[in-house]
């Protein structure tokens, strides 16, 4: 008996130590969830009881010079789903009811959901019609995570395809820009600028985005506002672009169907009046997601229509490379006006044969007839004369082979060759036949149409180059009738080239007698002298990309050009008409404003 109850009380303290020690566990993991991590779960429980809505702000408006507006907002419905509290059954649910009130496929929202992994706001439809959304209204506590008639700007691009790679155009941020730009305030699913100005000045557009905090209940469903919090206006920008010069430069290129590109500046400021690269596109199909076919029409097009030409096309210069040429010669004494060489049609050195484009010769010929009527040979013979290494040093004196910091995205460096670069790059020496090319443009010296607009404005300007810019002012527009100057732009000198008045008048005496009586007479205009060098630029692939580059008026100039056309013949007679239709457009807007003292009389 006395047996049977001491196994009986054994027993007894094995279950007590048993449930004691059950008991310590239960109040430490109780502690553990309470104490240790009890933020953690506040924080969670906080978390699927609320909901940030966020409403988009108008991005800020985008002004050409005169005040013509060339991108603003337009108000949207947009269709949101949230993820964030979420489970499989509500999801299950909410897909049905989507597809059973507005036919939305189940199947695509679960791939867009699987392709945009992280995201806890799905975008589903843009501009959902009030038929719509009187629907899901009527529905409401049976699509939980949906967000109905919320209402967001979108971007618009009034003019369309008009300075296209001025303005750019917005999109979703991706992965590796929130990377850069999340310490800024950037989340998935916010649009920013992806090109042009739009990309460049996106913390100035975009403004800071108002919403409201909601309280959920387990299904999702909106229970009252904790809070609202106030946007912040995006601010505007207005740019340097003249739209009266601009759409002249697009009809040019576009009503030939030529690809290239036409820059137009103000060399005391370096603002750009006019750039363009042709072909273009329209950015309004770009931020339709409803255009997805387009939209890979546009991207996969074979003549690049995304590509800016004019910032970051490298091209060889051509002759308009035989300024450079002819600068360090005169400067390095190595030539004077009376010195003469002879062009036969041709040059040749060892086994290779280098052409003049005028293939019977020029015969003897000094300076002025050799830049007016553009001799090969005798360029040839300078470049010798000066060497690769002179040629080499003067090309980058002036800057041909650095970034000018302009203020759009994607810039590209000229490339200005020399015998280490060869030597590195292709693991060759130099030839005397690599000087010859280089001496006229050719070979491997490549420039952007912009870097070749920086030369022409520091020939413009005796040696000062101005940072080339495309936006004037940036403002404030919150307050309608009084809008404030954030910032405005002053002309920065960002090179300096020094060299003796002579070399400078004799430049610009042969570039001025070019287009009066030589290669660029068909841009000519009687009354005002204009400066300027055409190039007919060696292309294997197909027909000569020509060049015109210059300034006017020759003396005190106003307005620098740069055009170039792809596959188009000789630059003289291809494309200097072009820049007399500009020019001439360019000085009636400044006739009409009473700026400017020249009496023209069109040919």
């Amino acid at each position: 008996m006395e047996t049977k109850v001491n196994f009986f009380t054994f027993r007894l303290q094995h279950y007590f130590f048993f449930i004691l020690f059950t008991f310590f566990i239960l109040l430490a993991y109780l502690f553990y969830l309470q104490v240790a991590r009890g933020k953690y779960f506040y924080q969670i429980s906080e978390n699927n009881r609320r909901e940030i809505y966020l409403q988009s702000v108008p991005r800020g408006i985008i002004y050409d010079r005169r005040g013509k507006i060339l991108a603003d907002s337009r108000p949207v419905n947009v269709l949101l789903l949230s993820l964030q509290n979420l489970n499989e059954e509500t999801l299950g649910e909410t897909l049905k009811q989507l597809k059973k009130l507005l036919n939305f496929s189940e199947k695509e929202i679960r791939e867009k959901i699987n392709l945009e992994k992280g995201k806890l706001l799905l975008r589903l439809k843009e501009e959902i019609s009030r038929k719509e959304m009187f629907k899901l209204e009527e529905n409401r506590t049976n699509l939980p995570g949906i967000n109905i008639q919320q209402i967001e700007l979108k971007r618009r691009y009034p003019l369309n395809s008009f300075a296209a790679h001025v303005l750019g155009y917005i999109g979703e941020i991706d992965r590796e820009e929130l990377d850069k730009l999340f310490l800024e305030g950037y989340r998935l699913g916010d649009l920013v600028g992806k090109e042009g100005v739009e990309a460049a000045y996106d913390g100035y557009l975009r403004g800071e985005p108002g919403g409201m905090e909601i309280e959920v209940d387990a299904r999702g469903r909106q229970k009252r506002v904790i809070r609202n919090f106030s946007p912040g206006l995006g601010k505007s920008l207005v740019l340097t672009l003249d739209s009266e010069l601009q759409q002249c430069a697009e009809e040019e290129l576009r009503s030939r169907g030529w690809k290239g590109a036409i820059i137009l500046l103000e060399p005391q400021t370096g603002e750009i009046l006019a750039l363009v690269s042709s072909p273009g596109y329209d950015p309004n199909v770009l931020i339709d997601f409803k255009r997805p076919k387009k939209i890979r029409e546009l991207l996969n097009d074979p003549s690049l229509p995304l590509f800016n030409r004019a910032i970051q096309g490298l091209y060889p210069p051509s002759s308009v490379f035989k300024i450079v040429t002819a600068i360090a010669a005169f400067e390095e004494k190595k030539v004077n006006l009376e010195k003469e060489f002879y062009c036969p049609g041709s040059l040749s050195i060892g086994k290779y044969t280098y052409r003049c484009w005028k293939r019977d010769g020029h015969g003897w010929v000094s300076f002025f007839p050799a830049l007016i009527h553009s001799c090969d040979v005798y360029f040839y013979l300078l470049g010798l004369e000066c060497g690769a290494d002179l040629l080499e040093k003067y090309a980058k004196k002036f800057g041909l082979d650095t970034l000018s910091q302009i203020d759009l995205p994607g810039e590209k460096e000229g490339l200005i060759p020399g015998k280490i670069w060869k030597k590195r790059s292709l693991g060759e020496s130099w030839y005397h036949g690599d000087t010859v090319n280089f001496s006229i443009g050719q070979g491997y010296v490549l420039l952007t149409p912009l870097s070749s607009a920086n030369l022409a404005a520091i020939l413009a300007n005796r040696g000062k180059l101005y940072q080339p810019h495309i936006v004037k002012k940036i403002i404030d527009e919150e307050k309608v009738n009084q809008p404030k100057i954030i910032w405005e732009v002053e002309p920065k000198e960002i090179l300096h080239v020094e060299l003796r008045e002579d070399t400078w008048k004799i430049i610009n005496e042969g570039l001025k007698r070019a287009v009066a009586e030589g290669t660029g007479r068909t841009g000519a205009i009687v009354g005002l002298d204009i400066a300027a060098k055409t190039g007919t630029a060696q292309n294997p692939h197909g027909e000569d990309h020509g060049w015109f580059v210059g300034y006017a008026p020759a003396e005190n100039p106003k307005i620098v050009f740069v055009i170039f056309v792809e596959h188009c013949g000789p630059g003289g007679p291809a494309v200097a008409p072009l820049a007399r239709r500009l020019i001439l457009t360019y000085l009636k807007e400044k006739n009409e404003q009473g700026n400017t003292h020249f009496l023209l009389t069109e040919k």
